[in-house]
């Protein structure tokens, strides 16, 4: 893409990346959507370096509040018949939809954060990063494409 933009290598800096240095409990990524300034949150816990059990949490700036909309649930109990047929399940939720009140002001302070990257760049944003003893990391910022 330096090429593609004219971009001489001595104006390129060198970055670190600082994902590959956290060993983060939940990766997310946030999509700044829309022009009413909702977002879509999508958090996975991240077991032995790979993300698991994702769940996606609105933001409505209008009400100041989140839901989550898809849960994702830890292994369960069923009961299933001879024919195969399931009879009962008893799934467990996953430790973050269990312990949603806790994360709500880290949700809170990446809603503002992403809020003001979308500000700057002018533009809806795809956010990735990660969520560690209770602080926030942001891996990638880049506009959300429309494709043809």
């Amino acid at each position: 893409s330096r090429k593609l933009h004219n971009i001489s290598a001595s104006t390129i800096q060198p970055s670190v990346i600082i994902q590959e240095h956290i060993d983060a409990d939940y990766g997310f990524t946030v999509y700044t959507k829309d022009k009413n300034k909702n977002l879509l949150i999508e958090i996975s816990e991240i077991k032995c370096g790979e993300r698991r059990n994702p769940v996606t949490v609105a933001y409505n700036s209008k009400t100041d509040a989140f839901s989550i909309i898809k849960k994702s649930f830890e292994m369960g109990e069923f009961l299933i018949s001879d024919d195969y047929k399931i009879l009962s399940k008893k799934l467990q939720e996953t430790d973050f939809v269990k312990e949603f009140d806790k994360f709500l002001p880290t949700l809170k302070k990446l809603v503002k954060n992403s809020l003001k990257l979308e500000e700057f760049f002018g533009r809806p944003q795809d956010i990735e990063g990660g969520l560690k003893d209770g602080k926030l990391y942001l891996w990638q910022v880049r506009n959300i494409l429309k494709r043809s």
